[in-house]
């Protein structure tokens, strides 16, 4: 554990000042109860036959943070001041989760208390004010640790996108321009030409293709169950845009031959901003480049539009991958250049939401034919910054998702 030995290494270090030495070590000691709570609670929430969840995941955050200090403990440039601030950023975070560990297990077990939007609301709070009251502590992780823990290729990549101080001002200065500023750092000619660079580094060949829509499947507008067209009104929501093709990006190694998996990506951006471009230099290119031969196909599903059109967009796009289109001159073949064996759902915040609702859609589409043929499931499920309910026990699992881009 990189966060027991931070403890015994500051033990034989001195800095200066004393006070600021002293300071380093109140924080680090503080961080470290939390840390053992936290490890001591991680098992109970592992999903089944996974040792994994997110509070697992913090942990591990907070292990590299420790163990990027013990690495530069000996340097005069080191910025102890801002480390110290992030120290108590993750012990003040790790601090929230533990207390609303406790305030869950006891809702859990006053069989009089009702678990309804009013917990929703109650979390939301309590990461409200904790933001509010760390403004300065956020600002200095944003500024000068961002991503410290994925790897130094796309750490560095997304610092050419991100600059910290400019995210967090437009952040924390929020305006009804939020997501057009937001979207110029991510899409723009810079950007644009590095991950052209960047792709060629990998050997990653990115195209853009068009895939057809299926005309048997829709979500109707009223957040009924998905269901058969038959069953529908021609003026659903969806019905209107069923001829429009859906552009994705398809990524492939230009060394390894495909091996026959596919990760069908969902790109976030709150369902307003961001194209499958932002996500390629960000990870997608690194992935392909260390899967060998797996292929990718990110869906550039509409976005600023209403409920349930890009949910039927990414839907029509899973039920293309596993052969139940009806377009014959577009097929998995003709367009990946095999079949399919494996198809696996990648969602990334707004993404993750989605890819979460395709599941449900699938297991309304089986229900509503269940003489028909069994259409499946997606062989695994990644998801990142995801945006679901807390309301339910289970969910707690995923309350430090953000945390799992690598552990």
């Amino acid at each position: 554990m990189e966060m027991e030995n931070l403890m015994f290494d500051l033990k034989l270090t001195t800095i200066s000042p004393v006070s600021l030495n002293k300071r380093l070590i109140e924080s680090c000691d503080q961080l470290f109860r939390v840390y053992q709570q936290l490890s001591s609670v991680a098992p109970s929430l592992d999903f089944p036959g996974v040792h994994a969840n997110g509070i697992r995941s913090l942990c591990s955050i907070i292990d590299k943070f420790a163990s990027m200090i013990r690495q530069n403990l000996d340097k005069e440039t080191i910025p102890f001041e801002q480390i110290i601030d992030v120290i108590e950023l993750f012990g003040g975070m790790g601090e929230v989760v533990l207390k609303q560990r406790r305030i869950e297990i006891e809702t859990k077990n006053d069989s009089n208390q009702l678990v309804d939007d009013s917990v929703f609301l109650r979390d939301v709070t309590v990461w409200w004010n904790f933001c509010k009251s760390n403004q300065s502590r956020l600002t200095t992780y944003f500024e000068k640790f961002t991503l410290f823990f994925i790897e130094p290729e796309i750490r560095l990549f997304i610092s050419l996108i991100v600059n910290g101080a400019a995210l967090s001002s437009l952040t924390y200065k929020g305006s009804l321009y939020y997501p057009l500023r937001t979207w110029s750092l991510f899409d723009n000619p810079v950007v644009n030409s590095v991950a052209s660079w960047q792709a060629s580094k990998y050997s990653v060949q990115a195209t853009t293709v068009f895939i057809p829509r299926q005309d048997k499947w829709f979500i109707p507008s009223d957040g009924s169950p998905t269901q058969s067209k038959s069953i529908f009104s021609t003026s659903n929501d969806s019905s209107t845009f069923v001829d429009k093709k859906i552009r994705c990006r398809l990524l492939q190694s230009k060394i390894h031959q495909p091996n026959g998996k596919l990760v069908l990506h969902i790109a976030g951006g709150g369902f307003v901003m961001f194209k499958p471009e932002a996500s390629e230099g960000a990870y997608l290119q690194y992935w392909v480049s260390h899967l060998d031969g797996t292929t990718f196909l990110s869906v550039d599903y509409t976005k600023l539009v209403t409920y349930p059109i890009a949910f039927q967009e990414v839907l029509d796009v899973y039920l293309w991958a596993i052969g139940l289109s009806n377009a014959d001159q577009c097929t998995p073949e003709s367009v990946l250049g095999f079949k399919p064996s494996k198809v696996v759902l990648c969602g990334d915040s707004a993404g993750s939401h989605l890819a979460f609702s395709i599941l449900r859609s699938l297991h309304d589409i089986q229900a509503n034919s269940p003489q028909g043929p069994r259409i499946p499931f997606p062989t695994g499920f990644v998801s990142f910054y995801t945006n679901i309910s807390y309301t339910e026990c289970f969910t707690f699992n995923l309350w430090f998702a953000c945390f799992r881009i690598r552990t």
